[in-house]
Formats: structure tokens, C-alpha cells, sequence
């Protein structure tokens, strides 16, 4: 589930956690998204008004997204670090 979320995250698109395991709990309290691990108990007329109600742009810019930013900064940094060694000795 977190790396589904991860790659939603990268274009601008939120995730919840229910029932996640804890690396997504706490990669959510990272990046400022505490309000985003939903309670077990969660009704779906709770999901509609909490979550469901607010636009896509809504959700997301509750997270910190500079926090987010960095982090994809970060990562192709990573990606043109592997894609230059398989360029180098392929």
C-alpha cells in the first residue's frame, strides 16, 4: 500500500491509510498526514463528509508538500544515478 501511495503522491494524488501497516502510518505522519490514517471504526457517511467532500487539490494540500517535493527532488536524483551506471558499463 505505501508504495501504491508514494506514486499517487507524485502526481498530486492523495491516500489514506485503513488498517495500513505501520510504515505507512508513520511515512503519513512524516510528510504531515496524521489526518490521513482513518480510524477502523470509519463509517462511509463519515469517509463521505470528511474526505469524499473535498476535492482532489483539497486533500492533497493537507499534506506538507514541501516535504513531498523533496523527497521527488531526491529520487530522480536516484533514478539518473542508476540509469548513468546502466548506461556505463552496459
Amino acid at each position: 500500500m505505501l508504495h501504491l501511495g508514494l506514486t499517487g503522491l507524485t502526481v498530486g494524488t492523495p491516500f489514506f491509510s485503513y488498517r495500513g501497516p505501520g510504515k505507512t502510518k508513520s511515512f503519513l505522519k512524516l510528510i504531515g498526514g496524521e489526518w490521513a490514517i482513518l480510524d477502523d471504526q470509519i463509517t462511509f457517511d463519515e469517509l463521505l463528509t470528511k474526505f469524499f467532500s473535498l476535492s482532489r487539490n483539497e486533500l492533497y494540500n493537507q499534506y506538507n508538500t514541501k516535504i513531498i517535493q523533496g523527497m521527488v527532488v531526491k529520487s530522480e536524483k536516484h533514478f539518473e544515478f542508476c540509469k548513468n551506471m546502466v548506461e556505463q558499463y552496459s
